[in-house]
């Protein structure tokens, strides 16, 4: 492929959706300067082999996929990912960059917390789908898992977020009792 194909396509298709892949990136590695080496490594990764991206595709799931694989083959392997004890710990905001836009601090960083308290697999879905709106397939594409497994680990992953919200939503009137 001609350089400046490669550069027209990178320009017109892949980095318009820069400011999409820090969200994500800061929630897998839950630090802010991995995050930002994660999304350079990827748009990297992708240019030097834009000859497998179809033009016209989709290019923020083929971009999310290279992200994701490029964290689990280089990330966790470095071991740049905190432990589970260390992400609690951590003031990481998730939501910080991301669209979903809540005027309540408070609500904003017990879902924030709640975010961070699951499991990888789990707190991936919940972004992809919920957070960026991402379609089933899509995100079974980036993930590398079928269709039903994603629906099945959002399904999990809403109802021990639901459980972790009670106390606050219980807190502030939203509902009136626990369930047990």
């Amino acid at each position: 492929m001609k350089e400046s194909l490669k550069q027209h396509i990178f320009e017109a298709e892949l980095l318009p959706f820069l400011e999409d892949l820090y969200p994500f990136a800061l929630s897998l590695t839950a630090n802010h300067e991995d995050a930002e080496d994660l999304v350079q490594e990827t748009f990297l990764k992708a240019y030097n082999n834009i000859e497998k991206y179809k033009p016209g595709t989709n290019a923020k799931a083929w971009l999310f996929t290279i992200m994701r694989n490029m964290y689990i083959n280089e990330y966790k392997k470095k071991k740049k990912l905190p432990d589970h004890r260390e992400i609690q710990e951590n003031t990481i905001d998730i939501l910080e960059d991301s669209k979903l836009k809540k005027e309540d601090p408070e609500l904003k960083k017990a879902i924030n917390d709640s975010l961070l308290s699951l499991s990888e697999d789990f707190r991936m879905i919940v972004y992809l789908v919920d957070i960026e709106g991402l379609k089933y397939n899509e995100v079974s594409e980036i993930m590398g898992i079928p269709v039903g497994t994603v629906r099945s680990r959002l399904h999990r992953a809403r109802a021990k977020l639901r459980k972790k919200l009670e106390q606050y939503a219980y807190k502030l009137g939203y509902i009136t009792k626990i369930k047990k």
